[in-house]
């Protein structure tokens, strides 16, 4: 009874590790969650920044989530997400906001730092979102991806009867060639005569 308990009340405050990131299972799992298959629950899950443009990252710049779990007719929701480089270490700082938390799980060798719900943290009626911030790496790391498993639980008090929705998301470094590009034409540019009178060389 003791390890029955204990067991709901983790997966109730969040788990880490089930994100179905590389190395990783979602949370349709035996002692998670179990119900439909992946993605085929009725629901649905979506990622948005306010502050970041075309999924692209400045180095060492913040930036706002907010990630949304929807299906009709549920009023517990869960999520679980993580943001990696390709060698499957953590990509920059997670920093959880209202009814999240930070968690974290050893995973091939790394120390993956999650944000999941906290216990009750996605009560809502049909829909959920949470909302947090991720810092840039100070340096370009090349491209990170969002991963991240959401759930839409039915309330029954089990793990049975659960929906579960994953997506994943790419975020690339910001290029910079156009202001460089830029800048080398402002040095090789001149325009005469000045002042002009009906025309202007350049």
């Amino acid at each position: 009874t003791v390890i029955l308990l204990t067991s709901g009340v983790e997966n109730e405050n969040g788990k880490a590790g089930a994100t179905a990131s590389p190395g990783e299972s979602s949370c349709n799992q035996s002692g998670c969650h179990t119900g439909t298959a992946v993605n085929a629950g009725g629901g649905t899950m979506e990622l948005t920044s306010s502050n970041m443009t075309n999924w692209q990252y400045v180095p060492g710049q913040t930036y706002t989530f907010s990630i949304n779990v929807t299906e009709a007719g549920r009023s517990l929701f869960g999520v679980g997400l993580e943001c990696l480089q390709s060698n499957g270490d953590n990509a920059g700082t997670l920093t959880p906001g209202t009814g999240s938390q930070i968690k974290t799980k050893t995973v091939s060798g790394f120390v993956r730092r999650n944000i999941v719900h906290t216990q009750d943290g996605g009560a809502s009626s049909g829909a959920h979102t949470w909302t947090f911030t991720w810092t840039a790496p100070e340096t370009d790391i090349g491209n990170v991806t969002i991963y991240a498993a959401g759930n839409a639980t039915n309330s029954n008090g089990s793990q049975s009867g659960d929906h579960i929705y994953t997506l994943s998301q790419v975020i690339t470094p910001a290029s910079q060639t156009a202001i460089s590009e830029l800048d080398k034409l402002n040095k090789n540019m001149s325009l005469y005569p000045n002042p002009a009178v009906d025309f202007v060389n350049m």
